[in-house]
């Protein structure tokens, strides 16, 4: 209390002191009686020989902020636990996260500290080509980046280091450089392949240019049949249809067909090939999808669909897209279950083939009636008529 009367017993003990209440500085060679020297609480000395320099010093405890961060715990350098005073995210019982630091002042800094909290790791992917690019798939989890791990996952080829997202699509090398699914060169682009069905011959037709190209024939019976590529192994694959239950393999530069096996089942009237390789057959009435061994032709049953007499993967949408040609149907076929949706109905089809086309995302569709049709997903699935008064045709993929 600062009344009169303390004021007036403090003066009397000054007045008793003399000049033996003093400075005491380091360089004095003279002994600090004791409590009879005043701690000077910026000059990095400790005047008053207690072992507390400045600020640590509790003589100055009045004069001095020992907590800089405002954080609730007082700076080491003042005497405190908070190993870092200039951080409010930094003190004694934070949580240890990602982020280099010692949070919680303990002396272990991120996954070395087992009260880490792990929701703050990071996923890094692995990075085969050291693009920056990492490939899509189970991610690495850590603090910090891992050697040949990247952050991101959207390479489409980690072997390649020029090939990535932030790539430039390089004119005339048939390679979709920067990871968009398309590779930007119309002269490099994938064309369809199709059976005239009056003579079995194996045609190619540019999508651009609308132009047919006869290959050769196929030396087997191909009647309602389907065409379907396999990107994984470069192989064209064929079921003839309504004229057995066969499957082949058929060669691009000569048209000829090549028996695999047969896979035992009637009405085979679709194929298409996934991404990863898997061979799908759908059958006309009463409908269904099988998965086929493309080494024996082996037939395995996955589930009831709607007829199906046209098949293709849809790889942006990820799911089996068909024809159900009779009611003018395109419906969407779960890969898994066979269970089929419509897509759109835009008007009478005959049976015939559907391919789905990566760079334009369309559907193209080609039927026994000699009508080339273009479906635009994007569109509410608006049909083109591109060409009509074709000779009958059916199958239809794209290949190289």
């Amino acid at each position: 209390m600062n009344s009169p009367y303390t004021w007036f017993l403090l003066a009397i003990v000054l007045a008793g002191c003399g000049d033996s209440l003093r400075l005491y500085s380091e360089t004095s060679t003279e002994d600090c009686p004791s409590a009879s020297c005043i701690e000077v609480c910026d000059d990095g000395i400790d005047n008053d020989l207690d072992t507390y320099v400045d600020c640590a010093d509790l003589d100055c405890e009045e004069i001095c902020i020992t907590d800089l961060d405002d954080d609730g715990f007082d700076g080491a350098e003042f005497g405190g636990d908070d190993c870092d005073d200039t951080n409010p995210d930094v003190y004694p019982g934070a949580a240890e996260v990602c982020d280099g630091l010692d949070n919680d002042c303990d002396s272990l800094v991120d996954q070395d500290d087992d009260d880490l909290d792990l929701t703050t790791l990071l996923e890094w992917y692995p990075d085969q080509d050291n693009d920056g690019y990492g490939q899509d798939g189970p991610a690495l989890v850590a603090c910090t980046q891992p050697g040949g791990a990247a952050a991101d996952n959207t390479d489409c080829d980690d072997t390649e280091a020029s090939t990535n997202p932030g790539a430039t699509d390089v004119p005339g090398d048939c390679i979709d450089n920067d990871c968009d699914g398309v590779h930007g060169d119309l002269d490099c682009e994938a064309m369809l392949y199709l059976v005239r069905q009056t003579d079995d011959m194996l045609r190619t037709l540019d999508p651009s240019s609308l132009v047919f190209t006869d290959v050769g024939l196929l030396g087997v019976n191909f009647e309602f049949g389907e065409l379907a590529w396999d990107a994984t192994s470069g192989t064209l694959y064929m079921v003839d249809g309504r004229a057995g239950t066969n499957l082949y393999t058929v060669d691009t530069t000569t048209g000829s067909a090549t028996l695999v096996g047969s896979h035992g089942i009637e009405g085979m009237f679709g194929l298409a090939f996934s991404p990863t390789g898997a061979l799908y057959g759908s059958l006309t009435y009463p409908g269904g999808v099988y998965l086929l061994d493309p080494t024996t032709a082996a037939a395995t049953w996955v589930g009831q669909s709607r007829p199906a007499q046209g098949l293709t993967w849809d790889a942006d949408r990820n799911y089996l897209v068909a024809t159900y040609a009779d009611i003018g149907d395109l419906h969407q076929i779960d890969p898994l279950t066979g269970m089929s949706v419509q897509l759109t109905n835009q008007g009478a089809l005959s049976d015939g083939g559907i391919a789905w086309d990566a760079d334009r995302d369309l559907y193209w569709v080609i039927d026994q009636s000699g009508n080339l049709y273009s479906y635009d997903p994007n569109a509410l699935y608006a049909r083109t008529t591109q060409l009509s008064g074709l000779e009958p045709h059916d199958g239809l993929t794209f290949g190289p």
